[in-house]
């Protein structure tokens, strides 16, 4: 393991393209060019968004001027997990290292050789990091030095989507298989079989996991032990993220849909079409969904009645998480970084 050292490149020139006064809902605010696309989740904390990108970079940028603050290059293309926790920044590369980095500075705290598969998660809760690595659905590493403390066999490829919630880490693989582990020591509560590979994000909400499959369904399971509690088909393999708010799960299907299910049933509540595949992550916020498609769609729906708010054409392919912070929807355009009036 490697402690504090260089590949960090500090603020120099930015592609900031910020206006004044303010914007328009759907209205760009600023934009942030990489090298490369942008696959990874997007985390904004403490007025700084997270991110990394296939040109094998970890970025820090001021959320809301568009500026960098810092990046650090990596060994492989920066597209799996992302996350920040207690001032430091875990981000997971494809088939290589898990890094943590100071959030502020960038600089490395350590690294670990997971060599995790793509779409790999990582979630950190109560002095520990989740991940996949090789071999490994799960894995669980000390955060302040990187000490494995234990892990769980392979299942599939790896690890899709994780939700750690209380002393249980929630997760799916890519082996169609959606488990509940002890978060001390990764014992198996209970294990559920689904009918295909799990979708990249695993939602939680009043005791009930929500998961999506690529045998096009979505699943309501009790927390607890793991009984399906209703299963919803929809046209198409789910690949997207899944989102869960007001009694609502949001999923995105490759029938080209946004649905918008009732937690209680399962039944469609509404749906909303797309013009191309959703694979983004799904946002949720001040009564609209957020989701972005594969020809470069940015929308804003409304939660309520999926009646269309807004839609945003970033001209590229939109692969990354969406987050929202302070009235700003960030996400990932191709090889940009997209700020817009929420």
């Amino acid at each position: 393991m490697l402690f504090r050292s260089g590949g960090v490149r500090r603020p120099a020139t930015t592609q900031q393209t910020s206006s004044p006064g303010p914007v328009a809902s759907g209205k760009k605010i600023w934009s942030f060019g990489t090298g490369s696309q942008i696959d990874s989740p997007i985390v904004v904390a403490n007025g700084v968004v997270y991110f990394g990108s296939t040109d094998s970079h970890v970025y820090a940028v001021n959320a809301r001027s568009g500026i960098r603050a810092w990046s650090f290059a990596t060994d492989e293309a920066a597209q799996n997990g992302i996350a920040v926790a207690g001032g430091a920044v875990y981000a997971s590369t494809f088939e290589g290292n898990l890094y943590s980095l100071d959030a502020s500075s960038g600089g490395k705290i350590w690294s670990y050789p997971a060599q995790s598969v793509s779409a790999a998660s990582v979630a950190v809760a109560g002095g520990t990091v989740y991940t996949s690595g090789l071999g490994t659905i799960i894995m669980a590493l000390s955060t302040s030095n990187a000490t494995k403390l234990w892990d769980l066999g392979q299942d599939g490829q790896g690890m899709r989507g994780i939700n750690v919630v209380g002393g249980v880490v929630y997760l799916g693989s890519s082996g169609g298989n959606v488990y509940a582990l002890h978060r001390g020591g990764g014992k198996v509560i209970w294990t559920f079989p689904a009918n295909g590979e799990i979708s990249p994000s695993i939602a939680f909400a009043d005791g009930v996991v929500y998961v999506g499959t690529s045998g096009q369904s979505v699943y309501a399971l009790d927390a607890s032990n793991g009984h399906q509690l209703w299963a919803q088909q929809t046209g198409g393999q789910i690949a997207s993220g899944i989102a869960v708010a007001n009694g609502i799960v949001y999923v995105a299907s490759a029938d080209n849909n946004l649905y918008a299910l009732n937690t209680s049933n399962g039944k469609v509540a509404w749906k909303f079409r797309t013009s191309d595949q959703v694979q983004s992550g799904i946002a949720v916020a001040n009564g609209r969904v957020y989701a972005g498609d594969s020809s470069g769609n940015l929308y804003a729906v409304n939660a309520s009645n999926g009646d269309g708010v807004w839609v945003f054409q970033s001209f590229a392919v939109i692969d990354s998480g969406i987050a929202v912070s302070n009235g700003v929807v960030y996400f990932g355009g191709g090889n940009a970084l997209v700020a817009l009036a929420a």
